[in-house]
């Protein structure tokens, strides 16, 4: 009773020291209520203050912790160097905010990984007096992203399975459309010849014309088929690519794309001769074409710049065009067929296609294949 009417008096004569001891419980109460971590530490890394749920994730009781060594007690033994020289080193150079991850070391020996806030506090002299540190146990969050990850890289075999059985049964699909309907379209092409050369013996010149023509407008109909056919065949094999190159098939197709919608192409080749095996050129090839395809359809470009390096383990493909610029929304749209094609395409050899676009200014698709060997690309 005596202590409590001394602070009272002590209040009265000093109302600023009150406000501030209300000011202060009044900040402990927020800060027991809210969910992030939170701790204080002073200039030593001792602990000023910890809430409950820094409490609760940790497993130890306030009276245990407080005027505790940070370091000592939190760190793992394998990182307290560095913490400690990292703390000094804000403190000494008045950085007044940073955000950090750090593991935690729990009281049943777990690491828990969170994402702090750090904030240095002052006096109102402005001196350091310590630092508050807010933060976010994301370890669940990156225990599921690894298992995420570790999962994509289970079914990258499976991709590529698919992958192959698909290329598989287009190129059976292009030996039965060349083997079978290109034979039989052949042959009603020679019949037709020798059918007009017949026909030439006709006496009525007046009849003659006429069949004449019809029998020049279906050779050539025939012939345009063919031609189609061929295309078509082309299209649903990728094995020209190991007699050309995959160079000279990118050349190729640009060339073509070029001619047929007028969009000027330039290709930069760094080292000039790369050779890749046919899975990646298959792969590489096949995300290139889609690229053309999405810029043709949607970009309004008219000039495309397509760039593809060797470095020493991996090669890189990126194509760029002076269009429209797709929106971030739409180059991070899980439900695009053509962009999750492009994606699981490089997937299966652990690559990555980024994509990002500039309003007014154009698109940029990057594709990078690591684990290249030099067995694979021979320069």
């Amino acid at each position: 009773m005596k202590q409590s009417g001394e602070k009272k008096r002590y209040y009265q004569t000093n109302p600023s020291d009150a406000t501030l001891g209300v000011s202060e419980q009044h900040f402990r109460d927020i800060l027991e209520k809210i969910r992030p971590i939170t701790v204080i530490l002073n200039l030593h890394g001792k602990i000023v203050y910890v809430n409950e749920h820094f409490l609760d994730i940790t497993g130890w009781r306030s009276g245990e912790v407080i005027k505790q060594d940070w370091f000592s007690t939190f760190v793992p033994h394998t990182l307290r160097k560095e913490a400690i020289a990292s703390f000094a080193k804000s403190i000494a150079i008045g950085k007044l905010r940073f955000s950090s991850e750090d593991h935690i070391l729990i009281r049943c020996k777990e690491l828990r990984l969170v994402a702090w806030d750090n904030i240095v506090v002052r006096d109102t002299s402005g001196n350091a007096v310590g630092i508050t540190k807010i933060g976010d146990d994301i370890t669940a969050r990156v225990r599921a992203e690894d298992k995420l990850k570790a999962l994509c890289r289970s079914l990258c075999p499976l991709v590529a399975n698919l992958q192959a059985t698909r290329e598989e049964e287009r190129a059976c699909i292009s030996r039965e459309i060349h083997d079978s309907l290109g034979q039989a379209l052949t042959a009603l092409n020679l019949d037709i010849a020798s059918l007009g050369e017949t026909i030439i013996q006709i006496t009525e010149k007046q009849h003659l014309s006429i069949v004449t023509d019809k029998i020049r407008a279906i050779s050539k109909q025939l012939a345009s088929t063919l031609q189609l056919m061929k295309s078509v065949a082309i299209g649903l094999r990728y094995d020209y690519l190991d007699p050309l190159g995959f160079v000279h098939a990118i050349q190729s197709h640009l060339a073509k794309f070029q001619d047929r919608t007028g969009i000027r192409c330039t290709l930069k080749v760094l080292p000039r001769k790369i050779k890749l095996d046919k899975t990646r050129s298959t792969a590489l090839f096949q995300i290139f074409q889609e690229s053309l395809t999405n810029i043709a359809r949607h970009a309004h470009a008219t000039q495309v710049n397509v760039f593809f390096q060797k470095k020493k383990h991996s090669v890189t493909l990126s194509i760029l065009d002076n269009g429209k610029g797709i929106k971030n929304q739409e180059a991070a749209d899980r439900f695009s067929l053509g962009l999750l094609g492009m994606r699981e395409r490089a997937m299966q050899f652990g690559g990555t296609v980024e994509i990002s676009g500039i309003k007014g200014r154009g698109t940029s698709i990057t594709v990078h294949l690591p684990g290249v060997d030099s067995n694979i690309v021979k320069c």
